[in-house]
């Protein structure tokens, strides 16, 4: 029986981060990916007219382009979101621009502000339940998510204890190990010599590897 984890692991983002572990990707990713949805989502749907979402939207002259697109992407696939919403939006952003002569003198997306913030809570909180908790680290042992290299990186940055950050090092190694054996056995079985059936996970192992190391397509964070 694995040992109980300590209380201020029993956080609310507990589910969330349980279930991130069941996608192939970075769990931190997949969470970022899922918020930065979840705030567009709640401004293009009821926050539009919102003086100061209004404010900070024209402020920094509809977004950056990574969140800019991922409006376009919303209104094509959400059911909360449609046209109007950005339109209004933008309506006022493009006669901003005019007004200034076609200069965009911007400040900073406050989408990017409001993820990264988010991001360096999440990436505290695993961090510490890692470094303290045998269970917490057993949980993602289990999982089938693999960190990014920027968030292993980010999480081991924070953690104190030298066996917490063996251990876990020792299981992002074995997990890669795991991609990098699929990846071998795919290109092993493409031989025309061989027989043996390929496994989706292992059509897909190259693609596992590429988020290991570059991160998750989902979350691809500010572009200006």
């Amino acid at each position: 029986m694995m040992p109980e984890t300590k209380s201020e692991c029993k956080d609310i983002l507990l589910p969330v981060f349980r279930d991130s572990l069941k996608k192939r990707y970075c769990p931190i990713c997949t969470i970022l990916s899922n918020y930065e949805v979840s705030i567009l989502e709640s401004i293009l749907y009821e926050r539009v007219n919102d003086p100061g979402v209004r404010r900070e939207f024209i402020g920094s002259m509809g977004l950056c382009k990574h969140h800019a697109w991922l409006i376009v992407e919303l209104s094509e696939k959400s059911t909360l979101v449609d046209n109007l919403g950005p339109s209004l939006l933008y309506r006022d952003v493009l006669a901003l621009y005019i007004r200034q002569d076609l200069h965009s003198k911007r400040e900073t997306c406050p989408i990017c502000r409001e993820v990264a913030s988010y991001e360096k809570m999440i990436v505290n909180w695993v961090s510490q339940c890692i470094d303290t908790s045998d269970w917490f680290r057993s949980l993602y042992s289990h999982g089938k998510a693999v960190f990014c290299d920027k968030h292993y990186h980010m999480i081991v940055s924070q953690m104190r204890n030298p066996h917490a950050i063996e251990e876990f090092k020792s299981i992002q190694r074995e997990k890669l190990i795991t991609i990098l054996n699929r990846i071998d056995s795919y290109i092993s079985k493409k031989d025309y010599r061989s027989k043996q059936e390929i496994g989706e996970e292992e059509v897909y192992a190259w693609i596992d590897a590429l988020q290991a190391l570059k991160g998750d397509r989902s979350f691809r964070g500010c572009s200006g």
